[in-house]
């Protein structure tokens, strides 16, 4: 009787956790598949800066709506939205003593520039490198000799107005480590109660 018993709690225990932890995966990928909404900007405008105090007066930034001046040691606007095919063109406005780059990614990155990368070669004002974007994404950017000053993001839509690639229907790399965990933790609980099972019911 008591190893009868002891089955039967090993058993429903273990369609417990079952269903405990496959109740934790599917909460996890819905919400990794159903990020927050965020307010998107107008294709082709800036999204606009936090208000703040005036800016000081300076040279003109670069004209057209798919533009983006390097002034001083930024990149204005550092944020835009443009559609799949735009042509992005980012031209030194306000030159400085160093010269800059428009280098695709983060200088985190192992390899950054995969996407684009214009070499450090903008320095006088003019100075201009385009990208075209032939897909929907998320692409950051950043300038290789003042990655702590100047970096920006351009997001591509497509003709629906989704960013693919990279962007917000991607599930994060934490969603998936955390489901892999919960999945281990399944299996080493699985082998556990068996091995004790095996124990309390030895064979003839």
């Amino acid at each position: 009787m008591t190893s009868e018993r002891t089955g039967r709690l090993i058993v429903a225990g273990t369609m417990t956790a079952i269903l405990a932890l496959s109740t934790a995966v599917i909460v996890l990928a819905d919400s990794s598949s159903n990020p927050p909404t965020e307010s998107s900007a107008p294709v082709g405008s800036a999204v606009p800066a936090a208000s703040g105090p005036p800016a000081a007066s300076g040279p003109p930034a670069a004209s057209g709506g798919n533009a983006i001046s390097i002034i001083l040691k930024t990149f204005q606007p550092s944020t835009l939205t443009v559609h799949v095919g735009d042509t992005v063109t980012w031209t030194v406005t306000q030159a400085i003593a160093d010269s800059h780059s428009v280098t695709s990614g983060s200088y985190k990155d192992p390899k950054p520039g995969t996407e684009f990368d214009s070499g450090i070669k903008l320095h006088d004002d003019g100075d201009s490198f385009s990208h075209t974007f032939a897909a929907a994404g998320t692409f950051p950017f950043f300038c290789a000799v003042h990655p702590d000053t100047m970096s920006g993001t351009i997001t591509v839509v497509d003709a629906t107005g989704s960013a693919g690639g990279g962007g917000e229907g991607a599930i994060p790399t934490e969603s998936k480590v955390i489901a892999g965990v919960v999945l281990l933790v399944l299996v080493v609980l699985l082998f556990g109660w068996a091995r004790i099972y095996r124990r309390m019911n030895p064979g003839p």
